[in-house]
């Protein structure tokens, strides 16, 4: 985590309360075959139970480790599962030492199949560099429960985060945080797991412990992120007694230590010398950040960890490489000279667990973006396909920790504020068309000039990608995007544009043109001609299956999409169905509609021509609001489908 260098000053360093560590889960001698509830009979998983401990000591040098201790159970009821849960991983993260993997095989019959130590292997992942322990249980059949007990040793444990849902049911769950004395905890529960509750043992310690029955399995369904939905608990340090009342951890410590990181022990040398490098000219607080991101990310390589010499502006100059902390203080300190207003932004990606502003765990601040409120503009310091004002969709419409810089007199400092990180509006990420259609009835073959302009989140990161392409191979990547709009396209031109020729494209980050023929867009029924017209703008996805649903979703991003698409209708013939191209599919209120698929058509000449205006500019989707959009989406599917006939005059 990005702030954990702060949490060891904040353990202080005694031994007055070493104690034993509590005694482990029972693993029964005995433990016969469970009872599954009627509901769940028919599932090919259920989990039996599942509970999950903390216990919290101080090591004989002082340090706060915790043991965790976690007793699960399940039946298997097909092979697929079998399959699925037959290894067991175990993370090493922080371990100080694994004490304890027992797992067994329990038959319908209540024979057992003790686990084979020799299994356990030690591996490596190489993408994230944890290691692991990892091992196979043997004897399983369909029908037969697994349990298993692992006990491990782990340094600090600050913040926690415990999940209890799964895509299988679960019939029994607990959550258990046992501290010494002096250090009190306080723990949250989401998505119907219930808040734990604190008590103080006979010991003096303090527990809390929280437990629910029967959570359901939860499915993975579209427009609605999978891990923000379980059933969870998480939990911080609170307060330690030894060192008074207060309470600890807030998040404006987190801003304090953030400060401390990114502008202090900077050297004024340094950053004189970095001015020089880039030459930043005169301009707006908007255009100098453009220019010094433009430079950073054309000239420094970010890796995805960090060392200690990545932090220092020197060594990066130099070596021309850094990781994420470093590079925002080359960034922060760059706007610092310049008096370029800004804020660091430190959040989570929400489709995986969105920041509570009301629950102050550190665990939440994962990923650093900054903000410039004078221009209202973000900036993603690491992500080279993004540029000012445009960051990935999943670290907006979401809260993050501001952090902004106070000078009183010579003293500076910090202040933290967790706010909204709103997310870009509608016509800042854009697909747009201009499609052009004319048939050729003797050669059976239709030609199509399609011009495509992206922009933020919906295509435009192709600006920056295009250009490190190789030269040769830029064709066949402007292929790919046009052949997904068109199959089997004969292509007699292909081009990328310096601006687009409608107004729907202006502000274009990335203009594409491409000028071909297919004989996949029409085919004859007797003496009529079946257009494919729908076709033409791409394949759609589409919700026509999914069930009913009390919660809402989330859309992604807000985004665009307009398409204007001119027919040229053949000599001899007319559209006998002008009106299919009609559509106007809305969701919202008589204030404003958030989301619309809206289709029309007109005629000039020899011409037909159909406009659609497809806009989502929610990204959060409300129950309520949920059956609507989904009957936008299902229009842009069905326009999709959309055949114009032509029949001979």
């Amino acid at each position: 985590k990005i702030l954990i260098a702060l949490l060891m000053c904040l353990m202080p360093m005694q031994k007055l309360f070493t104690q034993e560590i509590p005694l482990s889960f029972v693993w029964s001698e005995h433990p016969g075959f469970s009872n599954i509830l009627e509901e769940n009979q028919n599932e090919n998983v259920v989990g039996i139970f599942l509970n999950e401990k903390y216990e919290y000591f101080y090591n004989p040098e002082g340090e706060l480790h915790h043991k965790h201790s976690l007793h699960r159970r399940f039946r298997l009821n097909d092979s697929e599962s079998v399959n699925s849960f037959n290894k067991i991983s175990v993370s090493l993260s922080n371990v100080v030492e694994v004490s304890k993997i027992k797992a067994r095989v329990i038959k319908p019959d209540g024979r057992l199949i003790e686990f084979d130590k020799n299994n356990i292997k030690e591996i490596k992942d190489e993408e994230s560099g944890n290691n692991f322990k990892i091992f196979a249980i043997d004897g399983i059949e369909t029908g037969d429960e697994i349990e298993y007990l692992i006990e491990k040793e782990v340094a600090g444990g600050t913040f926690g985060r415990a999940f209890f849902q799964y895509t299988y049911p679960l019939q029994k769950a607990s959550f258990e945080l046992l501290t010494p004395s002096n250090l009190i905890y306080a723990a949250k529960g989401y998505n119907g797991f219930p808040d734990a509750v604190l008590s103080e043992m006979e010991d003096g310690s303090n527990r809390l412990f929280s437990k629910k029955v029967n959570i359901s399995a939860l499915k993975d369904v579209e427009y609605a992120y999978f891990h923000p939905r379980r059933a969870r608990i998480e939990f911080k340090l609170e307060h330690n007694l030894l060192i008074g009342r207060a309470k600890l951890l807030t998040w404006n410590d987190a801003a304090q230590r953030i400060y401390e990181i990114m502008y202090q022990d900077v050297n004024p040398r340094t950053m004189r010398r970095w001015m020089r490098d880039i030459d930043v000219k005169e301009g707006t607080a908007y255009a100098q950040a453009a220019q010094i991101e433009e430079y950073i990310k054309s000239n420094v390589f970010i890796q995805d960890y960090n060392v200690s010499e990545f932090n220092d502006l020197d060594f990066i100059r130099t070596n021309k490489v850094s990781g994420e902390q470093g590079i925002m203080r080359l960034y922060v300190n760059l706007f610092k000279e310049l008096n370029i207003k800004h804020e660091i932004v430190v959040t989570s990606d929400r489709t995986v667990i969105p920041l509570d502003p009301d629950f102050e765990s550190w665990n939440y601040l994962e990923k650093y973006l900054i903000y410039l409120p004078g221009e209202n503009g973000y900036i993603d310091p690491v992500d080279d396909y993004y540029r000012i004002g445009c960051i990935e969709g999943e670290y907006a419409a979401t809260y993050g920790l501001f952090v902004s810089l106070v000078t009183i007199g010579n003293f500076e400092s910090a202040v933290g504020k967790i706010k909204y990180i709103e997310p870009t509006p509608f016509n800042y990420n854009f697909d747009n068309m201009n499609i052009e259609i004319s048939i050729d009835v003797e050669k059976a073959k239709t030609r199509i000039v399609n011009t495509r302009a992206f922009k933020g989140l919906a295509g435009g990161s192709l600006a920056w990608i295009y250009p490190v392409i190789e030269e040769e191979r830029r064709q066949e990547f402007l292929k790919d995007i046009m052949e997904s709009v068109a199959p089997n396209p004969v292509f007699n031109s292909l081009a990328v544009l310096e601006s687009g020729n409608e107004e729907f494209m202006q502000a274009a980050d990335f203009v594409i043109s491409g000028d071909f023929t297919s004989q996949s867009f029409f085919e004859f029924a007797g003496n009529r001609l079946l257009l494919k017209v729908g076709e033409s703008i791409g394949p759609q996805k589409e919700l026509y299956y999914d069930d009913e649903r009390e919660f809402g979703g989330d859309s992604g991003f807000n985004r665009w999409f307009y398409r204007k698409i001119t027919v040229e209708i053949p000599e001899g013939y007319r559209i006998i169905n002008p009106e299919v191209a009609d559509m106007n599919v809305t969701e919202g209120t008589d204030d404003e509609i958030v989301f619309a698929f809206i289709s029309s058509h007109s005629f000039r000449d020899n011409y037909y021509i159909i406009e659609i205006d497809e806009y989502y500019k929610n990204v959060e989707v409300q129950p309520e609001q949920f059956a609507g959009f989904r009957e936008v989406i299902n229009a842009a599917a069905d326009f999709n489908k959309l055949v114009l006939v032509l029949e001979q005059i």
